[in-house]
């Protein structure tokens, strides 16, 4: 695999595994939270997740792009552009105009090439392993024989970004944003593994296919930046009433927390699963093996066929949580709290608040809720 960029207004953070190309100053708190996930292996979605943890409005303009053992996707938003090739030579182009939020196109081995643009670019390509640079465009090769990703205990041990490039084009992180390997990151316990869901009504207990534990593999835990109202609950750096209580929370300095419990998921049976990591939901759903934090995955009860192998997914990303119809033959529903339902249009994710109801089919939704 052969990583070059193109010198620019914009800022590239390159990983073992993951690529982001993003309209920020390389100074700002986002750019050292990516760079510590990138460089310890995190996927794209995890990247997404650290840019999206101050708000949507907070960066308008990125391109995350993430491949390994021949899977991956790509995220746009904004100004930000990719190509992708096909071991055929064909070409196609990934935007996201007129999109609110982003677009996303999965990866396979029959793309051999990515190029990461944004607006401006200047001078030729120069050759990049990881760090963080100023650019304009990244190019990814992709290698045929593909390697998996070194383990993160390995890719800890750099020190800091690598910048190559003559000084007027690169951009080290400045040393109040670069972030040591420490305690946060290699003393934090492991994830379990995924808790079985067979006791709600809706579930094939006895099929063994019903609902699957997925093991999790070794990995800290996502930081966000939050704040906290008088009574202790941890909500996100722009908030003035607690998420959790309501009441009100007084001004402070963000500090950076494993992310909580963002709420859980009420189905229309009554139970609730918990929010500490997304939700896959579907007839027959199933998770690909490349994901390094597995989902909940829940299988729902369909005679008719209304809902969908994979129907719907809930994603969190820093503070926020999506929805995102997996193109399902009968669509999904979004009702908001104070909106008008609206359809979901596939792969496109939608962010929901509490309150918000998702249905999947005429008997089967599920309402947002934050619980204390």
């Amino acid at each position: 695999m052969e990583v070059r960029y193109r010198p620019g207004g914009w800022v590239a953070v390159t990983g073992p595994r993951t690529w982001l190309l993003v309209a920020a100053d390389a100074a700002a708190p986002l750019v050292a939270r990516c760079w510590e996930l990138a460089r310890a292996g995190a996927d794209e979605v995890e990247l997404v997740g650290a840019i999206a943890a101050d708000g949507l409005r907070a960066v308008r303009d990125f391109a995350v792009a993430g491949f390994a053992e021949g899977a991956g996707q790509v995220i746009v938003r904004g100004a930000a552009r990719v190509e992708l090739t096909g071991t055929d030579g064909s070409t196609r182009v990934v935007t996201a105009e007129h999109v609110s939020t982003w677009v996303e196109t999965r990866l396979d081995r029959s793309t051999v090439r990515l190029v990461l643009g944004g607006p401006v670019t200047e001078g030729s390509a120069l050759p990049l392993d990881s760090g963080v640079v100023r650019a304009g465009g990244l190019d990814i090769e992709l290698a045929q024989a593909l390697v998996p990703a070194e383990p993160a205990e390995a890719v800890q041990a750099v020190a800091a970004p690598v910048v190559v490039s003559p000084a007027a084009v690169a951009v080290t992180v400045p040393e109040t944003t670069k972030l040591p390997v420490d305690e946060r990151t290699t003393h934090l316990p492991a994830e379990g593994t995924t808790e079985v869901i067979t006791h709600l009504a809706w579930a094939v207990a006895e099929d063994p296919g019903a609902t699957r534990a997925r093991p999790a593999t070794a990995a800290a835990p996502t930081l966000v930046p939050a704040i906290r109202c008088d009574s202790g609950h941890w909500n996100p750096p722009h908030a003035v009433a607690c998420r959790v209580c309501g009441a009100g929370v007084p001004p402070q300095q963000p500090v950076d927390i494993p992310r909580p419990t963002l709420g859980a998921l009420r189905l229309s049976s009554g139970d609730l699963v918990q929010l500490d990591r997304g939700v896959l939901l579907g007839r027959a759903p199933d998770v690909g093996s490349d994901q390094s934090v597995r989902p909940h995955v829940v299988r729902l009860r369909s005679p008719d066929g209304d809902i969908s192998r994979n129907h719907v997914e809930i994603r969190l990303l820093g503070w926020q949580v999506f929805a995102v119809d997996l193109g399902s033959r009968n669509g999904t529903v979004v009702a908001p709290p104070a909106d008008l339902p609206f359809d979901l249009v596939a792969y496109q994710p939608v962010e929901i608040v509490p309150g918000t109801v998702v249905s999947l089919a005429d008997d089967t939704s599920f309402v947002f809720e934050v619980v204390g």
